[in-house]
């Protein structure tokens, strides 16, 4: 026998201890949604109004959204009770989402295991249905498509909803829906927000980059001209001096060697600039070819520092080294490696006051062979290195310091080269398969914090011969 809505809610009041005004509560509810833009918080009205209104124990607030490859993803955006399961994957097709799509009622879980239908559905979906611990589910429907599900727990009363429980509810999701579809496109836009702001962020990046860039390729114009024309002026001055003195004063050997030394050094210092420039050449076009042959790092590095002990020697500095003999011998092209450790103490010399230390450590992380690596720190007590120039100063050409205050000496405190060095030293090691990077406080020419320049290598080969 049917009874009438008003019998019901009669029933409800009186012997179920139901009080709820359904209309009042629906416009309050109404009311309170319309102002919500924003998503959790429209979720968490949604499930504080049926714990305060319908007394449901447990619900969640699902939403679906249409994927690419004909699928819809199931994802819990907020519950009122329980661990519940992550994102879900379902078929366009699913009969649980067509359901809902084409019926646009309310299905319990009931339905869903008894009901011939729904036989047919996949188990991991009728698994993560399941999961949910439901008993209704509510569909929260645009005129095209389903955008949400209300998965309803048991009643605090223990009692099933009833047919009057099923039109409110159906009423509240139509509310919803609305709300909810403002709330997504409002979501839409702070993305689309945010990644205007994000692009904004990078071109303005780029363009910095780009001034950088363009104010560096000048500074190095400058650099190199100044660092092509010394050693030329020098081979010059002394063969024109040669050239115009008389057989008789060739006979002098002092001065003639003074002339000949004079001309070689000029010569050198022109060699190295240019083979600088032709390595950087060669990194950039991956040319530059490595022949890995098992090496000693102490020997590698026990070589740098002969090559740069006279500057050291010159400006009162003490070069320290740590025992590598228990480093393992590693594959690598030792030459190659010997030219980045020149480069890093040269680096340390250059930036250090006379009389400091610079240590030079190295230690091996234990690991099976092939994934084994070393690492070698140089460390120094000079001026330190500012937080934002310490990925720039491995590009090539780049100096921290005023180009216009450049000086090419190999000695002198902050003389600087082209700004070869430290890019070359970058695309060596990791040619190798290995990082290279600095660690200092920042740049502080009183208290000279110092810098440590750190190198990992692979133990076993990681280049093409």
């Amino acid at each position: 026998v049917a009874v009438r809505p008003s019998l019901q809610r009669l029933f409800n009041r009186t012997v179920l201890g139901q009080t709820y005004d359904v209309q009042s509560a629906l416009r309050s509810y109404s009311q309170q949604i319309n102002l919500i833009l924003d998503l959790e918080r429209l979720t968490d009205t949604t499930l504080e109004w049926l714990r305060n209104t319908l007394r449901v124990e447990r619900a969640a607030f699902i939403l679906l959204s249409d994927l690419v490859q004909d699928q819809v993803e199931l994802r819990v955006l907020r519950s009122s009770g329980g661990s519940l399961p992550g994102p879900a994957l379902f078929d366009r097709e699913s009969r649980f989402v067509t359901h809902f799509r084409r019926i646009g009622r309310p299905l319990t879980q009931y339905d869903l295991d008894v009901l011939t239908w729904f036989q047919a559905m996949p188990d991991e979906e009728r698994s993560w249905v399941k999961s949910l611990g439901a008993e209704l589910f509510i569909p929260v429907l645009l005129p095209d498509r389903p955008v949400a599900l209300l998965a309803l727990g048991p009643k605090a009363t223990g009692q099933p909803y009833s047919d009057e429980d099923l039109e409110t509810l159906m009423t509240l999701a139509g509310q919803t829906a609305t709300a909810l579809e403002n709330a997504r496109l409002l979501d839409s836009l702070r993305a689309v927000q945010g990644d205007l702001e994000r692009l904004n962020s990078e071109l303005s990046e780029t363009n910095r980059q780009l001034k950088r860039l363009d104010r560096v390729k000048a500074d190095f114009v400058t650099i190199a001209s100044h660092e092509l024309r010394t050693p030329l002026s020098q081979i010059f001055g002394y063969s024109d001096v040669l050239s115009s003195m008389k057989m008789d004063e060739l006979g002098n050997s002092q001065m003639l060697n003074e002339f000949l030394a004079g001309i070689s050094r000029g010569a050198r210092r022109l060699k190295r600039v240019v083979d600088a420039m032709v390595d950087v050449s060669l990194l950039e076009t991956g040319t530059l070819r490595m022949h890995p042959v098992p090496v000693p790092l102490g020997v590698v590095v026990s070589n740098a520092l002969s090559t740069v002990k006279p500057a050291a020697e010159q400006r009162k500095l003490v070069l320290e080294v740590e025992d590598l003999s228990p480093l393992p011998y590693i594959e690598a092209d030792g030459t190659r490696l010997e030219q980045v450790f020149v480069s890093l103490l040269s680096n340390a010399i250059k930036f250090s006051p006379d009389g400091k230390h610079i240590l030079v450590s190295g230690r091996c992380e234990a690991a099976v062979r092939d994934d084994a690596f070393v690492e070698l720190a140089v460390r120094d007590e000079g001026i330190g290195i500012d937080p934002e120039q310490q990925r720039l100063i491995f590009e090539k050409f780049y100096r921290p310091e005023n180009p216009m205050l450049h000086s090419s000496d190999d000695v002198g405190f902050k003389g600087a080269g082209p700004g070869l060095g430290l890019a070359i030293a970058k695309g060596i090691v990791e040619a190798h398969g290995g990082r290279i990077w600095v660690e200092s406080p920042g740049r502080d020419e009183a208290r000279c914090p110092g810098s440590t320049f750190r190198v990992r290598l692979p133990v076993v080969a990681r280049v093409q011969e």
